[in-house]
């Protein structure tokens, strides 16, 4: 077992809730019996998604994929073949935007587990990597895992075991709503400063604004909001940190994975949710307007 990345875009997170509540928030059994219960729709989507025509720019065919040798016993996985013409069809908006330059499977055979403190919290720095082979051992939960991080220039795919789910494809669907999410992060996680964002001017027919403005409007949507709507399942985790008086990092940690969720949903028309409601513009449609709005502008 090696340590889980501490500069990725697994964070901190703690909720008000028992400490049993807190660690079932990263049950990832009721996300896939969603996509389960809803795989005509999954079909659906991916298929819309690869139909888009291919957008060829020169950062997207730059980016590279390592080997991993078995990747194919360490159960599904967006492989590395599939990875350039994935990428040829995200909006080109975000192809400019992104930071990506490697997947790196380097994780393809590890599950990361975390470690709880008795209050049902964790922390990135203690999330302990464990053999797929080796999962779940004596005192590990089968579902409560972590899947995937990015560093915002890597993408590093981990594995999802049966013991989650025993039907591969189910696995597999939900590995590329979890791809989709981590290719957000490349656009995102190296800009997490306003003026990084600031820096970054987009156009459209309504006027021009900056990555920082659009952010903002993210944030507006969430700080101290008493009902705030969630675009996901997983997304709905960070909600206690989405208030006045939180850290600033773990602020924009929850403001990010809102976004990151809200994307991976809109490109493929669905997002596991407790609602049970497939159609994700209309679960969650003031962030598919948001979406909407920074994939329709051009870099200025």
């Amino acid at each position: 077992m090696v340590e889980y990345g501490q500069k990725t875009t697994c964070q901190f997170m703690k909720q008000t809730r028992t400490p049993e509540e807190r660690m079932d928030t990263l049950n990832l059994s009721p996300a896939l019996q969603f996509i389960q219960r809803h795989l005509p729709a999954y079909k659906r989507g991916f298929a819309r998604f690869m139909s888009k025509p291919a957008v060829k720019i020169d950062a997207t065919s730059r980016v590279t994929c390592s080997s991993h040798k078995g990747i194919e016993a360490c159960g599904p996985h967006v492989l590395s073949h599939a990875i350039p013409e994935i990428l040829e069809r995200m909006p080109e908006t975000i192809q400019r935007l992104s930071m990506l330059k490697t997947v790196d499977y380097r994780y393809a055979g590890l599950i990361p587990v975390p470690q709880f403190e008795p209050d049902g919290s964790w922390k990135s720095s203690t999330v302990k990597m464990v053999s797929i082979n080796e999962f779940p051992r004596k005192d590990d939960h089968p579902s409560r895992i972590l899947i995937g991080c990015s560093d915002g220039n890597t993408i590093m795919p981990s594995a999802l075991p049966e013991c989650v789910h025993p039907d591969p494809i189910i696995r597999w669907y939900y590995q590329f709503h979890v791809f989709l999410h981590e290719y957000f992060h490349t656009v995102e996680f190296l800009r997490r400063s306003v003026e990084k964002r600031s820096e970054v001017i987009l156009t459209s027919n309504s006027g021009t604004f900056t990555l920082s403005d659009w952010w903002e409007k993210w944030v507006k949507l969430y700080r101290d909001n008493p009902n705030p709507r969630f675009p996901s399942r997983y997304a709905e985790t960070y909600g206690n940190d989405l208030v006045s008086g939180t850290e600033a990092g773990r602020f924009t940690t929850a403001i990010a994975e809102q976004i990151c969720e809200t994307f991976a949903g809109h490109q493929l028309d669905i997002a596991p949710n407790d609602e049970d409601e497939p159609d994700f513009r209309r679960h969650f449609l003031e962030g598919c307007h948001l979406i909407d709005e920074l994939i329709t502008a051009r870099i200025a």
